[in-house]
């Protein structure tokens, strides 16, 4: 969170809309609207998924845009461990599949060098 205050602090005069620091967040996967009988079986896999990895912290590195320069509409950052996130990420997906949610169709995690070549693994 001290990078993304910096991050703030040097573009405090554009005019950007800021996500409220409690809504920053790292999707592993968008459910989208879901019954409420469905959720118990997404808690018990997320509860097995998360007790399958160590703790790591996450470091935010490098930035980008979704949309174009002249009109961004979403800031990014990179995320260091990289390869940690995407295990933590496959492991979701794939146990999800088990109940029945099939994997987002696209890879959303930035890289923390934003080489095309680690960003299609």
């Amino acid at each position: 969170m001290d990078q993304l205050y910096q991050l703030k602090m040097q573009l405090l005069h554009e005019k950007i809309k800021w996500v409220e620091d409690h809504n920053i967040h790292i999707t592993l996967k968008f459910f989208g609207n879901t019954e409420v009988n469905k959720l118990q079986d997404i808690e018990s896999v997320l509860h097995r998924i998360a007790i399958s990895h160590s703790p790591f912290t996450v470091r935010l590195v490098n930035l980008g845009i979704f949309g174009s320069k002249y009109d961004p509409r979403v800031i990014w950052a990179g995320i260091d461990p990289y390869d940690r996130l995407v295990s933590l990420m496959k492991d979701a997906h794939a146990e999800l599949k088990s109940i029945g949610y099939e994997p987002d169709r696209q890879n959303v995690v930035p890289t923390p060098d934003h080489r095309e070549d680690k960003r299609n693994k």
